[in-house]
């Protein structure tokens, strides 16, 4: 086996990696977007169908929610969904398109990914048992179908590092490695911190070649300026995001948060169990092997204090839940189980048949993880059975308020509708009457509690849907008779 690894191409292995973890997915390709950070998700794909059948402009990407007036939200720049959005225009509203278009993503983090082992190791069995490691790492196997922006920016970023060890001192992979890093930074900023992996050679290039020197690094400069001015712009808008803020400090939940980190985030949904062994090994081989001192990897080295400074500032925001927060750790941590991997394999003998036993394994223990991730709850079990029927209802002229949904982005994306969210059972009179003021028509709620606030029963009309789960009614200006 470890010959045919030997001698088979990058291609062949990615090809096989993806076709297994597809088919461990196939019943969830169609399947609406759901279970764990459906909130993300339906975020995304809201801006990928508005794109497709609204306003293509990539600079005014829309949502369904309407705040201080407007539909449009700038966060990210969004060119993963305004790429998907084309998909959409052709071929109509599935959700299987933007999950099989992550996929492919996914399968060219993965080929970069293959490529940049094989770079560091020379050897091919450990740059595909490497690529078939982060194929089942729980936490790279759900989003891989699942749009996010993260996909995107983690597949620049890897190509970004390939291209960068890929060969001698060399001006023009510098430029397209910045390329690369670039538009991971833009699709999502906290990719930013693989900028500084450029420095090593930039440094090299100014110091050889004087005023190409200089030339390249104006161009690089360049090249990430429309990052910079693109976050200029829509940073200003986030208003109170938690994100930006940041919460340096002890709190009280910070070593709980710390715990579940590394107890259960790093080892069980990120690495995978099975791949912990690699994982340690490759952390003493390390240091054994004095890797720092290799000139080679020094690229892939400068971006770890930068990753790690992200999440010292991050870490309350990402808490427990946001384990997508975490994808720029993933080149890092899984080029340290690669190194293990590659230490077992150069030991040869029984240590070589060790390796086999993890690598069986992780599909196995990636599904037992992972797959009850897609599994509807909450809003979206309740929604999935009445959308359908709720949009036969409600015109795509009508603005709606609807609830419960601290998300803003769930019930509005499953009912394909514009209009305004309420976050629990209490909806203000007030708000509502603004509301109704913007061009609100219906309220559609799976609260029962509306119906009985006394302050809200005047501008309730006509019930037009009824369900033990939601209800939708007309509403009118408050009477006064």
């Amino acid at each position: 086996m470890m010959q045919w690894l030997d001698k088979s191409k990058g291609w062949t292995i990615i090809f096989l990696c993806g076709m297994l973890s597809l088919g461990m997915r196939a019943h969830h390709l169609n399947q609406e977007f759901s279970g764990y950070h459906s909130w993300r998700q339906t975020q995304t794909q809201t801006t990928v169908l508005n794109f497709a059948f609204e306003d293509a402009d990539i600079l005014t990407p829309h949502t369904n929610t309407i705040r201080n007036g407007t539909t449009i939200e700038r966060m990210e720049f969004p060119l993963m969904q305004w790429l998907f959005s084309w998909a959409y225009r052709w071929l109509g509203d599935q959700p299987i398109y933007s999950r099989l278009l992550t996929f492919l993503i996914g399968l060219g983090t993965l080929l970069a990914f293959y490529h940049l082992v094989l770079i560091c190791s020379g050897n091919r069995a450990v740059a595909a048992i490497a690529a078939w490691s982060l194929t089942f790492s729980p936490l790279f196997y759900y989003y891989s179908i699942n749009p996010l922006p993260d996909n995107m920016a983690l597949m620049c970023s890897m190509i970004g590092l390939w291209v960068l060890v890929d060969g001698p001192l060399s001006m023009k992979r510098l430029l397209v490695a910045g390329i690369f890093l670039s538009l991971a930074a833009a699709v999502k900023l906290p990719f930013v911190v693989f900028a500084p992996a450029l420095l090593p050679m930039l440094w090299k290039i100014v110091g050889q070649k004087g005023a190409k020197g200089v030339a390249t690094t104006v161009l690089l400069g360049l090249i990430f300026l429309p990052v910079l001015a693109w976050y200029a712009w829509v940073i200003p808008t986030w208003g109170s995001n938690p994100v930006l803020a940041g919460d340096i400090g002890i709190r009280s939940d910070t070593w709980d948060i710390l715990h579940t980190v590394w107890t259960m985030m790093l080892p069980e949904m990120i690495l995978n169990y099975a791949a912990v062994p690699f994982f340690l090994i490759g952390i003493v081989a390390f240091f054994k092997l004095r890797i720092h001192a290799n000139p080679k990897v020094l690229p892939l080295l400068i971006p770890v204090p930068f990753v790690l400074a992200y999440y010292v500032f991050e870490l309350h925001a990402i808490g427990k839940a946001h384990d997508y927060y975490l994808f720029p750790f993933v080149p890092i941590l899984f080029l340290a189980v690669a190194l293990g991997v590659h230490y077992l394999v150069e030991q040869g003998g029984r240590w070589t048949r060790w390796v086999w036993l993890p690598v069986v394994v992780l599909p196995i223990t990636c599904f037992l993880k992972a797959d009850v991730r897609w599994e509807p709850t909450g809003l979206n079990r309740q929604l999935w059975a009445h959308k359908e029927a709720l949009r036969s209802i409600i015109s795509e002229a009508d603005r709606c308020i609807v609830g419960n949904d601290i998300s803003e982005r769930i019930f509005l994306y499953h009912l394909r509708r514009k209009g305004w969210a309420f976050m629990d059972d209490s909806l203000p009179a007030d708000r509502l009457q603004a509301c109704l003021d913007e061009g609100a028509t219906y309220i559609i709620s799976t609260s029962r509690k509306l119906e009985a606030d006394y302050a809200l029963q005047p501008y309730l009309g006509e019930a037009v849907y009824v369900s033990d789960e939601v209800r939708a009614y007309r509403i009118h200006q408050k009477r006064t008779d």
